[in-house]
């Protein structure tokens, strides 16, 4: 049995090959001879339009435009991306970070995962609470002068008001906000 020819949809001259499978699905290849340049590669052959990297239709009209973002990025700053894992210690290098943005006046970007385990024992409160950055909201404080001395001298007589601990965890959870905030800016 014969295998179905496909004409490469981008040149039209020349039949797609079998090149392997990729993911469990066939993928088709458009050489130009015997020379290695390749012309298309897809995993769609019966398609009779050549498909972007999304898989979308090139040089189609109906294709919504991509979003656009609306904060201009500004090319002469310089963006320094990091992540921070929740229920963890800061690394040290967090604060070189820190220093260097301030050098170079370069924006800094903490992108924030949650790693939740599945096998550990928790209590339900525990289950689903974010404990984030404790000691970077502590650092955070410290610039602008708040230690846990000062706190605890300013709310000694506040019988209501949180302690130092949740203190940083709400510093925390608004730092988290900020970043998650700014990650979200276009």
């Amino acid at each position: 049995m014969a295998t179905k020819k496909y004409l490469c949809p981008k040149c039209k001259k020349r039949y797609l090959a079998k090149n392997g499978h990729r993911n469990g699905k066939q993928s088709w290849l458009c050489r130009n001879g015997t020379s290695r340049v390749v012309c298309y590669s897809t995993l769609h052959p019966a398609s009779p339009y050549a498909r972007d990297q999304r898989g979308l239709p090139k040089n189609d009209k109906d294709i919504k435009p991509r979003k656009k973002f609306r904060r201009k990025l500004d090319t002469s700053q310089w963006m320094v991306f990091t992540a921070a894992q929740n229920a963890t210690p800061t690394h040290p290098f967090f604060n070189a970070l820190q220093i260097f943005c301030k050098d170079v006046d370069a924006s800094l970007n903490v992108i924030p995962l949650r790693y939740k385990n599945p096998t550990s024992v928790w209590g339900a409160s525990q289950r689903n609470s974010e404990h984030w950055l404790r000691d970077v909201a502590e650092a955070e404080l410290d610039k602008i002068g708040v230690t846990e001395e000062s706190y605890n001298k300013r709310i000694q007589n506040d019988w209501d008001a949180p302690t130092w601990n949740e203190y940083l965890d709400d510093q925390a959870r608004k730092y988290l906000y900020e970043q998650r905030r700014k990650l979200n800016d276009n």
